[in-house]
């Protein structure tokens, strides 16, 4: 279930990172650009209160709301 407020997508590309992928290994994948994915990182981030996506990673991760 995605919590309230975040986008399937923001879950999805904090998840590919949590995974190791680079910025433009994501866009790759997802077929969108760079500057989409570092966008939905930076919702997230503002979501959960962070300003660095590593800290957005960390706290998906220990909500369970992501996997590596």
């Amino acid at each position: 279930m995605i919590p309230r407020g975040f986008s399937g997508r923001e879950l999805e590309i904090l998840g590919l990172y949590a995974r190791g992928l680079t910025t433009k290994e994501i866009s790759g994948k997802l077929h969108i650009s760079c500057g989409i994915v570092l966008s939905h990182v930076n919702h997230a981030s503002r979501k959960l209160g962070v300003s660095r996506r590593v800290d957005a990673i960390r706290i998906c991760l220990q909500r369970h709301l992501i996997h590596r």
